[in-house]
């Protein structure tokens, strides 16, 4: 009878949640009217914008896959799942176990992951800038998520890069970076530009990142020093590929971009 119980606050809940977030929305941009001494939009506007948008005809470019169709559905409901492990209305409910802060950032991360993939899906260039901006504001959440570890908020932080982790140990923070396996990592290089309009300035500028002044100063931010170990295994997918090999496999790479990026036709 009590797991009955629960599961039914639980469900009042969802819906609470779901039948409210309409409201709030209307309320914070009357607020943010008020700040600005303006009358704003009427606070029962959300609601109305909704109902519009549900009579509107669905809109699909001949190139959307499956993914593009189902990435709205899938981003409302971790959204929504997101929403109803927060105690909004009640405490003890059925999903309480599974709320901390690492569940809800993973299924807030997921729903953004979701639309910039249905951004890139469709090929043209306007879904690549809007997919762009998505990760660019997700990457803010790592550092978020690394204060919060170094308050002791939460326990682990997995989406927080190795220099967050580095920076806030420096600082006193009880917290390490321990590599997973296999450790994803950016491989950066120092390159020239063809027909550079300072090409001998350029060619010190990568002599100076390459050499240990360069690589001191990539250290002392955390960034680290590709002559160094760190306690995990390097794989390198190009080592040993010869030139014309390694030619080969970019110019595979650069067709997958251009064909998930590029609009295609005329």
């Amino acid at each position: 009878m009590a797991i009955a119980l629960h599961a039914a606050v639980q469900l009042v809940q969802l819906a609470l949640v779901l039948a409210l977030a309409p409201l709030l929305t209307g309320f914070v941009r009357r607020l943010k009217a008020h700040l600005l001494r303006r009358q704003g939009p009427p606070l029962l506007q959300p609601y109305r914008d909704l109902l519009r948008l549900l009579r509107k005809e669905v809109v699909l470019a001949h190139s959307a896959s499956w993914l593009f169709r189902v990435t709205p559905y899938l981003v409302f409901a971790t959204t929504w799942v997101a929403a109803a492990l927060v105690p909004t209305f009640a405490v003890g409910l059925v999903f309480s176990n599974a709320a901390d802060m690492i569940a809800i950032v993973a299924l807030l991360g997921s729903a953004r992951f979701l639309l910039a993939l249905a951004g890139l899906d469709v090929g043209t260039s306007f879904g690549g800038i809007g997919s762009s901006r998505e990760m660019m504001i997700a990457s803010l959440a790592a550092p978020a998520i690394r204060d919060l570890v170094s308050s002791g908020e939460i326990d682990a932080a997995p989406s927080v890069f190795q220099t967050h982790a580095l920076e806030a140990a420096e600082k006193g923070a009880p917290v390490g970076w321990e590599p997973l396996d296999i450790v994803p990592t950016h491989s950066g290089a120092a390159v020239v530009m063809a027909k550079a309009p300072h090409p001998y300035g350029a060619l010190l500028f990568a002599d100076f990142l390459l050499g240990p002044d360069g690589q001191a100063v990539f250290e002392r931010f955390k960034y680290g020093s590709a002559t160094k170990e760190y306690g995990f295994k390097r794989w390198y997918t190009e080592n040993g590929f010869t030139v014309e090999q390694y030619e080969r496999e970019v110019g595979k790479w650069e067709k997958v971009m251009h064909s998930i990026v590029v609009r295609k036709g005329g």
